[in-house]
C-alpha cells in the first residue's frame, strides 16, 4: 500500500484533544484532521523517531484506536487506523452527531 492511499479519504479538519502511546511512553497531542483512514495529528513532544509498530491513539470523545505512524514533518504527524473497518462505525457516529457529512460512501 503507498502512501497516496491513505490521502484518499475525505479529511474533516478538527481540533480535539490526543494522546499517543507508545512502547516508550505517552505523549499529548492535537487531532488536527481525521477521516476514515486515520488522523493528522500535532505533537510537539512526541520524538524524533517513532518506533515501528501499533501505537495507541486516543482521541476525546472516540475512544482509544490502534495506528501505525505513517509520517512525520515537524510537529505534525500522521497516523492511519490498522483496523479500518472497526473505527469505522465510531467514526461514523462521531461524524453523525457532529452533523459532517464525508459524501459518497458514508
Amino acid at each position: 500500500m503507498k502512501l497516496s492511499d491513505f490521502m484518499d479519504d475525505r479529511r474533516v479538519p478538527l481540533a480535539l484533544s490526543a494522546r499517543i502511546e507508545t512502547g516508550e511512553g505517552g505523549y499529548d497531542a492535537t487531532v488536527t484532521d481525521l477521516s476514515y483512514g486515520g488522523a493528522c495529528l500535532e505533537a510537539p513532544e512526541t520524538p524524533e523517531v517513532l518506533p515501528k509498530g501499533t501505537l495507541f491513539l486516543t482521541i476525546d470523545d472516540l475512544g482509544t484506536f490502534d495506528v501505525l505512524f505513517r509520517w512525520r514533518k515537524d510537529r505534525r504527524i500522521g497516523v492511519s487506523f490498522v483496523r479500518e473497518h472497526d473505527a469505522r462505525p465510531r467514526l461514523e457516529a462521531f461524524f453523525a452527531s457532529r452533523g459532517i457529512s464525508l459524501g459518497a460512501g458514508d
